[in-house]
């Protein structure tokens, strides 16, 4: 008498959870979010073989391949008992592929349950800030930029701020920033220069990550001021005995650095009380000194008409505080007083 007594095989389980970074761009940090669409491919870590003889898989065979769903799951399941291990084969574009085995043994361990987390892709952000002419930095911790990522709308913060100050020495480091497109923008100038008001778009990815960093160049011009000075000189009406004031021609003044005039990025302009030029007045008594960088300065009358009394006055120029100044000077004629005494001849 034969008897057939059957045995279903035993049969397991994989599953794999993923998750993924996730960047705050108000508090700088990462967390993770559920990852959908990651593939998954299932190998046989060793021959399996069940036994009645049956190989199932090879060492190293492939089995199948999934992508987790839209809770970041992936279930292999009716596995043959055996050793098995996973290799992640695809993911999104901004995640580090991962590039481990995962290994599994259905034997001690029927039902397996793995967490499996995607790290970002992050360079470092340099910005450095220059002078436009001397190609040097401007150290001035008062420049501050918003920094925008362009595909989710959102700006970086800092310490709670999305103004970022640079630092002394001129530049602005973020560090771990997700790959991306950025659009950097000047809030904020030092005082001696022009606002660049033309925003820069970046790369931060691959391409453009050199020795670790993402290095940008944010050039910004000097300011620059001028000082008009009209000068006027009486004249003397015979009929009247009344003095008036006409325009005065060909009056030369020189302009003097009345303090150090020293940019932030460290360019010497003038010392204390350098002669930086002279002018005349024009037929309409005016001269114009212009092109100035922003600082302190002073003006000394050194020529002036032989009629008239040449004025030693200093007068003072503050650019920072008003980038356009304008001042009317008046020059006095030279006067005596004339006594007439009448004496009889006889």
């Amino acid at each position: 008498v034969t008897v057939n007594f059957y045995n279903k095989l035993k049969r397991g389980s994989i599953t794999l959870k993923k998750y993924g970074e996730k960047f705050n761009f108000k508090t700088h940090e990462y967390t993770y979010e559920k990852l959908e669409d990651v593939e998954f491919a299932l190998y046989a870590a060793d021959n399996i073989i069940s036994n009645d003889g049956t190989i199932h898989y090879l060492k190293d065979t492939l089995i199948t391949s999934l992508k987790t769903n839209d809770e970041g799951i992936i279930e292999f399941d009716n596995l043959v008992l055996g050793k098995y291990y996973l290799v992640e084969c695809r993911n999104k574009d901004e995640y580090i592929i991962d590039n481990s085995k995962y290994y599994f043994d259905l034997y001690e361990e029927q039902t397996s349950t793995i967490e499996v987390i995607n790290n970002l892709k992050k360079g470092n952000l340099q910005i450095n800030k220059l002078d436009y002419d001397s190609k040097l930095p401007i150290k001035n911790i008062n420049i501050k930029f918003n920094i925008k990522n362009k595909e989710t709308g959102e700006y970086i913060y800092i310490n709670g701020t999305k103004d970022l100050s640079i630092n002394e020495d001129g530049f602005l480091i973020i560090n771990n920033l997700p790959y991306g497109k950025y659009e950097i923008s000047e809030i904020n100038p030092s005082l001696m220069y022009e606002l660049n008001d033309v925003p820069l778009i970046i790369d931060v990815d691959e391409n453009t990550i050199k020795d670790d960093l993402v290095t940008v160049n944010f050039y910004n011009k000097l300011k620059r001021g001028s000082i008009t000075l009209k000068k006027y000189g009486e004249k003397f009406n015979f009929k009247t005995h009344e003095y008036t004031y006409e325009k005065l021609e060909d009056v030369e003044f020189a302009l003097y650095a009345a303090d150090d005039i020293i940019s932030n990025d460290g360019t010497i302009h003038y010392l204390k009380d350098t002669f930086i030029t002279s002018l005349k007045t024009n037929d309409e008594g005016i001269i114009e000194f212009d092109n100035l960088v922003l600082g302190k300065y002073y003006l000394v009358e050194c020529r002036t008409k032989d009629e008239y009394i040449i004025d030693n006055s200093r007068y003072y120029f503050d650019l920072y505080e008003e980038q356009t100044s304008n001042i009317e000077v008046i020059n006095n004629l030279k006067k005596g007083n004339l006594k007439i005494i009448k004496i009889d001849d006889m």
